[in-house]
């Protein structure tokens, strides 16, 4: 047999090496192992019991190390077959066992550890260098990261039976308020230095974060705000870097001399080129605030 996440593939005896499953077996639909105790039994190895309700499959391994490590696998992989049916996302994003263990054997000093340097490996291993009003990408894509962690954990954690809430808690508390400080910080410290085409980045990002969290009945308004504020200050930056193209539009066309049209009529750019950059300014702006 050949077990892949939480099925098992079995292959008839043939000659030449086949592909080809006979039978596979979804570990999600089994309702229990057990170990036969060999000791009255002729077979010889070491056999186990896979209990799929309807029928049930005798499979046997040649050492008892062997025996220990399949039912050890299959017992996991149908945990995670439930907890995956149970995951709001339809498919685990995590694996938060670790986690568990880290709080089961050392309490919340110890997952705070974890989560803390979980948090700064992360972010390490999505930027390039210090953080700078350049590196709004950078910035971007550790923050892209590390909200994928939070949420990722959330569901996990949810999908465990029972549902670890109390965990969730804990993650929120250290994980997500320090997604948000780091952002409050960044804004803080190079808010002034960001340029006006990288600002509505920022706003998608807290937007797609919020929306994320939404799913798990998680709602952080400071989110909702700071993306709202960020389109505010977005526009007026524009309007205020637009001014100048807009007085250059209008002294030229008041300064230069009109053009008669074959047809008599006497025609002017100077319209087309203002709506044309209103529109292109406020497409932006409409677009973050439907976020």
């Amino acid at each position: 047999p050949w077990m892949e996440h939480d099925i098992i593939y079995a292959f008839k005896a043939t000659a030449e090496p086949t592909t080809d499953a006979w039978k596979k077996v979804r570990m999600r639909e089994c309702l229990g192992i057990e170990i036969k105790d060999m000791v009255e039994s002729k077979d010889k190895g070491f056999t186990f019991m896979v209990d799929m309700g309807h029928k049930v499959y005798h499979l046997m391994a040649d050492l008892a190390l062997d025996l220990n490590k399949w039912v050890e696998a299959i017992r996991l992989s149908m945990r995670t077959a439930r907890e995956v049916n149970n995951s709001r996302a339809g498919r685990l994003l995590k694996n938060v066992d670790m986690v568990l263990d880290t709080f089961n054997a050392g309490g919340l000093p110890r997952m705070q550890e974890k989560l803390d340097a979980d948090f700064a490996r992360i972010v390490r291993e999505n930027t390039a260098g210090p953080e700078s009003a350049d590196g709004v990408e950078d910035f971007l894509r550790a923050n892209r990261a590390l909200g994928n962690e939070v949420v990722g954990a959330i569901d996990a954690l949810e999908a465990k039976q029972p549902p670890r809430v109390e965990l969730r808690r804990i993650y929120l508390a250290r994980f997500h308020e320090q997604l948000i400080s780091r952002t409050s910080s960044y804004w803080q410290r190079f808010g002034q230095q960001i340029t006006i085409p990288d600002l509505p980045q920022l706003i998608s990002w807290a937007c797609e974060y919020r929306d994320s969290l939404s799913p798990y009945g998680i709602h952080d308004e400071r989110l909702t705000e700071g993306a709202k504020n960020l389109a505010t200050v977005y526009r007026k930056r524009l309007m205020k870097n637009l001014a100048p193209m807009v007085q250059s539009i209008v002294k030229n066309e008041r300064d230069s001399t009109p053009t008669t049209e074959d047809d008599g009529q006497m025609r002017s750019a100077a319209p087309y080129d203002l709506f044309k950059l209103a529109n292109e300014a406020f497409d932006k702006v409409r677009e973050c605030r439907r976020k």
